[in-house]
């Protein structure tokens, strides 16, 4: 609705250093009265207009008119889309998630619990990840039980194991901190050395080092 009344009232927009192009009357009169209009959309629109501004907003006084006619479309969309994963990950999903789902709910969110599930081609089938493992990566993203009858077990530093691998995964007897480290750190320097010879990337900013808490 932003973007139909702005290319109403200004022309469409085709990119720097090019004219905006009018659209004809029986197009702009549909949104010339956007501010008193009764119809339910433009009710709607106006009635929201005013926390999407807000959210998109890059001076707290911007009035919706800045939002309406000068914000850029991918900057509000981002900023959109940012408000609204916050404002589910800190305000809703706590009130109705388990205990062990809030504590986690930063790595099950982070897309890079997703890439092994995801970028590896299952083309050759010598490449492709065993059942076992694709299962157990699956289950660590939805967070659904990974070890039956968990109880029963202890670890050998005396606790008992969880259905979900947490205390497996983190136990300090079993703990390849360094390890785990060295190979990310080396990798990290090796790629960006690599790839842009390769010109598999443009710049070595692109690579991307493994964050922690992340497992």
């Amino acid at each position: 609705m932003k973007h139909s009344i702005q290319y109403a009232h200004q022309g469409v927009w085709l990119g720097h250093n090019k004219p905006r192009v009018p659209l004809p009357t029986t197009v702009t009169c549909l949104f010339n009265d956007w501010e008193t209009s009764p119809t339910r959309t433009m009710t709607i629109f106006r009635r929201y207009l005013g926390d999407i501004s807000t959210i998109c907003a890059n001076n707290a006084d911007d009035p919706p008119q800045h939002f309406l006619f000068e914000a850029s479309l991918n900057k509000y969309k981002d900023s959109i889309r940012e408000h609204a994963s916050t404002s589910i990950r800190n305000e809703i999903l706590p009130r109705c998630s388990p205990s062990h789902v809030v504590k986690n709910l930063t790595q099950l969110l982070n897309k890079r619990t997703s890439m092994a599930l995801m970028t590896m081609s299952r083309l050759d089938t010598k490449c492709r990840m065993k059942n076992v493992t694709f299962a157990t990566a699956m289950k660590r993203k939805l967070r659904l039980p990974i070890i039956k009858n968990h109880h029963e077990y202890k670890c050998k530093c005396g606790k008992r194991v969880d259905a979900w691998g947490d205390h497996s995964l983190g136990c300090w007897r079993n703990n390849k901190t360094a390890t785990s480290n060295a190979h990310r750190d080396g990798l990290f320097d090796i790629f960006k050395r690599l790839l842009p010879v390769a010109k598999l990337i443009q710049s070595t900013g692109q690579v991307e080092k493994e964050i922690h808490n992340i497992v």
